[in-house]
């Protein structure tokens, strides 16, 4: 009894020991994976600032971007070739990337609509300019009104003349003043005699601002 109790005894401290070293050997992982997580965080908080300028880089070449391809087509048509669909094509994309990512400026915005409704270009490049503006801010009711001096000429399609419409219809409350366009609902209405599918877009709303 006597010998079990001493080999009981001896191994007692061992047991305390290992546990002992167990929980120092854990103790100190935990601090080094404090240790780690905290330079992670520190390494990354570091990193933000020139991830930041990363992004205002990259919104800077898309700003600067969107200024050539509104150039190019204010200076259009060219002719017809596949150099010139590419560079058409990709200008075209700028334009759309933008303005579904960030709206377009007043100006921008007043540039392709001329673009859009003079017949520079064809029905399906129209077509895409138009559904691509989006206004960052406000739209200029001075923009507005030389659009549809445009439908006056005759200049644009069917189709893009609808289009148009339908534009005007959606974008009405981000027109910063309305004066002028009140005075051109006679000729709106002259319009929407002439096409059942104006009509059906335009004449709901149109009535509806004109009794605000």
């Amino acid at each position: 009894m006597s010998a079990r109790k001493r080999v009981k005894s001896s191994q007692t401290p061992r047991t305390s020991q290992h546990r002992n070293s167990y929980q120092t050997n854990l103790l100190a992982w935990k601090l080094k994976e404090d240790l780690s997580n905290s330079r992670s965080t520190s390494k990354h908080v570091q990193n933000s600032p020139v991830e930041d300028s990363e992004q205002a880089d990259a919104d800077e070449q898309a700003e600067d971007a969107l200024q050539i391809a509104v150039r190019y087509f204010e200076k259009g048509p060219f002719k017809t070739s596949r150099s010139k669909d590419k560079t058409l094509e990709k200008h075209l994309k700028t334009v759309e990337s933008v303005a579904w990512k960030n709206g377009l400026a007043p100006e921008e915005i007043d540039i392709l609509l001329n673009v859009a409704l003079s017949g520079k270009f064809g029905s399906a490049v129209n077509s895409r300019i138009l559904r691509c503006m989006i206004p960052a801010t406000l739209i200029s009711e001075d923009s507005v009104v030389k659009a549809v001096s445009w439908l006056c000429v005759g200049k644009c399609c069917g189709s893009t003349k609808v289009l148009f419409y339908r534009w005007l219809v959606a974008m009405f409350d981000f027109i910063d003043h309305k004066e002028n366009i009140n005075l051109l609902y006679g000729f709106f209405f002259a319009s929407l005699q002439d096409d059942a599918l104006v009509f059906t877009t335009l004449l709901p709303v149109s009535m509806g601002y004109a009794y605000k």
